[in-house]
């Protein structure tokens, strides 16, 4: 069950399997990324982050699952980034985020209000990286 509240400047949902959490408005979102990061011997961590347009950095975790010729993107909650200093726009946020250890791709295609896309025909495309601004 989902219920939904405006809180704010932030739609925040109540879901059964998910204690509070933020969900941004899309009017909101000035920047959208997919990301790889190195978690030293520990392996990798994938996700999306999304810069809102107060500053806000948002992130969560997942990826997409291949099975029987179809792909499905998941992923969980929105957390805010609390290490995050403020940037509010791409050109400021990309150059952080590749300092940071980031690896950036343009995002998947779950909307940024849902957390699960697919069942789509075949494997995902290949990931393309963004590049910091010139």
């Amino acid at each position: 069950m989902k219920q939904t509240t405006h809180t704010g400047d932030r739609r925040t949902d109540v879901v059964d399997d998910d204690p509070r959490f933020d969900v941004p408005r899309v009017e909101d979102v000035v920047g959208h990324w997919r990301f790889v990061f190195e978690m030293d011997e520990r392996g990798f961590a994938s996700g999306e982050l999304v810069l809102l347009r107060d500053g806000t950095l948002l992130r969560r975790y997942g990826t997409s699952y291949y099975s029987k010729g179809l792909t499905t993107w998941k992923f969980n909650a929105w957390r805010q980034v609390s290490w995050w200093p403020g940037a509010s726009s791409p050109e400021e946020a990309i150059p952080i985020l590749l300092r940071n250890g980031y690896e950036l791709y343009e995002p998947s295609p779950v909307p940024v209000d849902e957390r699960t896309a697919g069942p789509f025909p075949g494997v995902p495309r290949e990931a393309v990286p963004i590049h910091p601004p010139v």
